[in-house]
């Protein structure tokens, strides 16, 4: 069965996020969440920034790997943190417990 996805409600997504997320930006195409989400963050984006993207063409992981997200297969999502009080030795730990509250979520 070939179903061809939705786009994203922006408005009810910003609406439904209640809680610590300072800024929620959902954009239909990107070539990097990370890439865009680094640039802002340079900008003087705030903490807590979420960049929400439905199709992403050259995204890039761990070991310089790079992906796609074709449009309606899936969610590709970056979070801005700026920790403070944190010791920067701790930050390898971030992807596991953003994994942790993900699969809780």
């Amino acid at each position: 069965m070939n179903r061809t996805a939705q786009p994203l409600d922006v408005g009810a997504l910003r609406a439904a996020l209640v809680g610590p997320w300072a800024q929620l930006d959902v954009v239909e195409r990107t070539g990097s969440t990370n890439a865009d989400l680094m640039a802002a963050a340079l900008a003087g984006a705030p903490d807590r920034t979420v960049l929400v993207a439905e199709h992403q063409e050259s995204g890039r992981g761990r070991l310089a790997r790079s992906w796609v997200s074709p449009p309606g297969s899936g969610l590709t999502v970056s979070v801005l943190l700026r920790p403070s009080g944190v010791s920067p030795s701790r930050f390898g730990w971030l992807p596991l417990l953003a994994g942790l509250a993900v699969l809780d979520a």
